[in-house]
């Protein structure tokens, strides 16, 4: 009896230890704000901080050695982070460390699936601020890459992946512009660049080993489409 006593206690002992594996912060200031997150596994990481009012986070991670961090400078700004799979780092900065102008608006997710994926969403402030800004980036496999960067009010942007060692870079700095990324394959490349406003890019690549480049500059204002592009990788 005194054996299985202390069994059940080494058991209990070690579930605790599991379930504390798991770090989450969360720093909020200012009115109205809300943040949730889950963790599922063991040495899992979620560090949210939260800046303004009436901003939104949502994290959600299941496997192990995972990592998120969620910034937000300004007012009505919401992100969310899924990760399914062991060491996926997801991050999300919406005007943090923006110099002078707040953030308002944003709405920025990563979703990630598979092992070992890295995605990262910047939608900093210029002098007055990036308002109204999206950004989504979706992951399904392996040691997949992308980063979306934009600067200033009403744009948009979105990358889909599905393989492995896949790699994705936006840039967009400006108003109103649009970019649409997806690969399916292993081992492909894309950018896109746009500044000015108005302007559009979409790069598609289907395959292995492609690289495309999208790189669009219109330094007027009110352009409705500055120009668009879209491409289909063969196979090599």
């Amino acid at each position: 009896m005194k054996n299985l006593f202390l069994s059940a206690a080494a058991l209990m002992c070690g579930t605790v230890m599991f379930a504390q594996s798991n770090n989450s912060t969360v720093d909020q200031v200012g009115n109205g704000n809300s943040s949730g997150v889950s963790q599922t596994g063991m040495v899992n990481n979620s560090d949210v901080d939260q800046w303004g009012d009436l901003n939104t986070s949502d994290v959600m991670q299941d496997g192990d050695a995972n990592y998120s961090d969620v910034d937000s400078l300004g007012d009505g700004n919401e992100a969310s982070t899924s990760q399914l799979g062991d060491g996926n780092v997801a991050q999300i900065h919406q005007g943090y460390g923006a110099a002078t102008g707040d953030n308002d608006g944003n709405d920025a997710s990563i979703d990630q699936n598979g092992n070992g994926n890295w995605g990262h969403i910047d939608q900093y402030g210029d002098a007055g601020g990036s308002d109204n800004n999206a950004s989504s980036i979706d992951q399904v496999g392996d040691y997949n890459y992308a980063d979306n960067y934009q600067i200033g009010d009403g744009n948009g942007s979105t990358v889909e992946q599905d393989g492995m060692y896949n790699g994705a870079f936006v840039y967009q700095v400006g108003d109103a512009n649009l970019s649409n990324v997806w690969q399916t394959g292993d081992d492909n490349y894309s950018v896109i660049s746009q500044s000015g406003d108005g302007n559009w890019g979409q790069n598609e690549q289907i395959g292995d080993d492609n690289d495309l480049l999208t790189n669009f500059a219109n330094t007027g204002e009110g352009g409705l489409l500055a120009g668009a592009s879209s491409g289909i990788g063969l196979i090599k």
